[in-house]
């Protein structure tokens, strides 16, 4: 097959998106076209990716195509209070080169993820399968902008893959075509690796190692109290906080109350990161109670999983129980709460990795996929 794939955002260094997992496990059987884009930031490197982004170009890299859109500064969409669809310049520009990509490369079916807050919606009538990755769920319990583009994706959908339960029900109104295709793990390499060079690289020696690993967490950010009231009481265990975040200048403030309990790693490329779940005694996912994150499937919660190590969720979130981990304990989304259950993870051996986890394996999933684009295009 052809496969156009348009991802929900940009790539980020350290961080592997769930497109990028599926991909690397399709591409040996079918031509893949990712599109990309720049986004602006008011940096020096914004102000250059300004200029650098109105140029379409194309080029073949480690088996994929890759399609850098050109694009506009969305001044516009900064100004609005309509976050969720990108301004209708940058929209008809977006999709005027998606149509010439459809016709030079004769492409046969288009996945994308609900990029349209960036770069406006795909043109959906083209004669070409559109599937829609709905990976994010907007909250329908109110009528807002986020939830209008999810129901302009899903009707103009040839199919839908729905990444949790509650995405698949809310599809369901309005498609007949929803598959349930949840997030994973590259199950070899989680098991498989090893902390030693992380222990050494930060000198955490024989202390309890506690995680956050993709700064996912609620603004609030209890668990640093949680953790830093923790490390006062026990005087043995460091937290690894890893990668980077627009929340980093609150987060940097908070810690330094609690001494050296916390290392700050910063960005970290994705091929080192089973290292930093090798070397964790408890992982965190410390979240509030919205129902975004109820809908949500971490990909780091399969990541500690496949590694065998706890992970305290925080708090019990809709998706993340029907997985019904064994590695999974749930905590109250206050300091106390948190703090006891870390504390309870840390003086009890180590979970044995789930015995469905290879049903989350990236190879499985990415079959799956596969399978339902078949089915689409008819082949």
């Amino acid at each position: 097959m052809n496969i156009l794939w348009i991802p929900h955002t940009p790539r980020k260094r350290g961080f592997k998106h769930r497109h990028e997992h599926l991909i690397e496990n399709l591409k040996d059987r079918h031509n893949i076209h990712i599109v990309e884009w720049d986004t602006f930031g008011d940096t020096p490197t914004g102000i250059i990716n300004i200029v650098g982004s109105l140029n379409y170009s194309h080029r073949y890299l480690n088996g994929n195509h890759y399609h850098h859109l050109a694009r506009f500064y969305d001044i516009h969409r900064r100004m609005s209070r309509e976050k969720s669809k990108a301004s209708s310049v940058n929209e008809g520009l977006f999709q005027n080169q998606i149509r010439h990509i459809l016709r030079r490369f004769e492409i046969d079916v288009v996945v994308g993820g609900p990029s349209a807050y960036l770069t406006g919606f795909p043109p959906f009538d083209t004669g070409i399968p559109f599937i829609f990755d709905y990976l994010d769920c907007a909250d329908w319990s109110v009528n807002n902008d986020w939830k209008k583009a999810d129901i302009i994706y899903i009707k103009n959908s040839a199919a839908v893959v729905a990444v949790s339960h509650l995405g698949c029900k809310q599809a369901k109104m309005y498609s007949d075509n929803v598959y349930y295709v949840p997030n994973g793990v590259d199950v070899i390499r989680f098991q498989n690796a090893s902390g030693e060079a992380v222990i050494e690289k930060f000198r955490l020696g024989d202390k309890k190692v506690i995680s956050l690993i993709g700064i996912t967490c609620s603004p609030s950010l209890y668990f640093i109290d949680a953790v830093g009231e923790l490390g006062r009481e026990r005087g043995d265990i460091r937290c690894l906080i890893v990668g980077e975040s627009s929340i980093m200048p609150h987060l940097r403030k908070r810690v330094r109350k609690y001494g050296k309990t916390f290392v700050l790693t910063g960005p970290i490329l994705y091929v080192e990161i089973p290292g930093y779940f090798a070397a964790t005694d408890v992982g965190l996912y410390p979240q509030d109670n919205l129902l975004y994150y109820h809908a949500a499937n971490p990909i780091k919660v399969f990541e500690y999983a496949a590694s065998g190590k706890w992970v305290v969720v925080s708090p019990q979130l809709d998706e993340i129980t029907h997985l019904g981990f064994h590695n999974v304990v749930f905590s109250e989304p206050n300091v106390e709460s948190l703090k006891n259950a870390i504390g309870g993870c840390l003086d009890r051996e180590f979970p044995a990795v789930p015995a469905n986890i290879s049903d989350y394996d990236w190879q499985k999933l990415a079959g799956k996929l596969e399978n339902i684009l078949y089915k689409i295009i008819g082949k």
